[in-house]
């Protein structure tokens, strides 16, 4: 028989986090495996965030997101344009995809004013490093983003898969689910009857990016997750199956 439980549905934001144990039952009978998904769909950084020297249009319009890519090397890559909409003047946010590379890509919405502008998710392969962004205003071609490198902070969140032998007073990882600036979906399975290696020490949160440690289930399951950036518009979701 088996269950799937979903540990965990959030907007990832920075710090580490810790959720509720998931009782597996009585040792040694607790769990035979676990497989476990992790659902991350990603958003830029707040460091990402470009600089605007020209946020107000004088006709509401289209936003014009100009890249340059001399050496043809963008291959992944959005623009994040938030602002407020013409019609309804409530704020709306609008990804623009750039992974064509060099070129003028324009904004299904009209705007009359921005808040913000993000370069995230980007993939570029043997470039050159002269990837720019220049961001403009449709009607009179004002500019929003004054022309800015493409190059974008790193970003890391960790989900560590935790179990626990003394009821919570110790508890170790078992997997890891590691995640930059992508969308991405990952999963892992454990099983309980391989053999673990001699005199293993529990780490509780320090395993490495997408490992697992087989061999060792406990009673209870846990996450900790963790990251030092602040994510924007960022979720995760995590889902257990257990035998």
């Amino acid at each position: 028989m088996s269950a799937r439980v979903t540990l965990l549905n959030a907007t990832v934001s920075a710090g580490t986090k810790v959720t509720d144990a998931l009782s597996l039952g009585r040792i040694p009978t607790a769990a035979e495996y676990l497989a476990v998904q992790a659902k991350f769909v990603a958003g830029p950084t707040v460091a990402s965030a470009k600089t605007l020297v020209n946020d107000v249009s004088t006709t509401p319009c289209v936003v014009n997101v100009i890249i340059t890519d001399t050496t043809p090397s963008i291959v992944a890559g959005k623009v994040r344009i938030v602002g407020l909409e013409r019609v309804t003047g409530f704020s709306v946010t609008e990804d623009v995809d750039i992974a064509g590379g060099a070129g003028t890509y324009s904004t299904v919405n009209e705007f009359t004013e921005l808040s913000a502008v993000y370069a995230w998710g980007m993939s570029v392969l043997g470039g050159a490093g002269d990837e720019k962004l220049e961001v403009q205003w449709d009607v009179d071609n004002a500019v929003i983003v004054a022309n800015a490198n493409l190059t974008e902070p790193s970003a890391n969140y960790n989900v560590f898969v935790q179990t626990t032998l003394d009821d919570g007073a110790t508890w170790c990882d078992v997997m890891n689910f590691h995640f930059t600036t992508f969308d991405l979906v990952k999963m892992h399975a454990v099983k309980l009857n391989t053999a673990l290696g001699a005199n293993i020490t529990p780490t509780d949160g320090g395993m490495g990016g997408n490992l697992i440690l087989s061999g060792l289930i406990g009673n209870k399951i846990r996450l900790k997750y963790t990251t030092t950036d602040e994510y924007v518009g960022t979720s995760i979701v995590v889902d257990v199956a257990v035998r």
